[in-house]
């Protein structure tokens, strides 16, 4: 029994666990690169959760004009599998509206909702 209070001003997502195939609830935080493209950071019981990102920094006009005010770059391979329905479903963000290949792997573009914008 985990002693944590959950971070009222957070929003929270359901995700199955690619590790252990359980359902954990996440805390979504909007952040941003040091370049201006967004980023999401997820907590699990105030602790940051996953080694890798979730939202990957692209260089913009290179590969794919991302709106830095609204557009956010998804990692839902290896570790990450399954958060892009997760942060779908919370309403986090809306379903991608383009894909960039990068190397051997799928990287999602998508939108955040505007309900999510509006309380983040």
């Amino acid at each position: 029994m985990s002693l944590y209070t959950k971070n009222p001003d957070l929003k929270t997502i359901k995700f199955v666990s690619s590790y252990t195939d359980e359902v954990i609830e996440l805390e979504v935080e909007r952040a941003m690169y040091d370049n201006g493209q967004n980023a999401i950071l997820l907590y699990f019981e105030g602790e940051p959760y996953m080694t890798a990102t979730v939202a990957v920094n692209v260089p913009g006009e290179a590969v794919y004009p991302i709106d830095e005010e609204t557009d956010v770059v998804i990692k839902n391979y290896s570790e990450n599998q399954g958060i892009l329905e997760a942060l779908v479903e919370g309403g986090i963000i809306e379903k991608p509206h383009a894909t960039i290949g990068m190397n051997f792997v799928t990287l999602y573009v998508a939108k955040f909702s505007k309900l999510f914008l509006e309380n983040a």
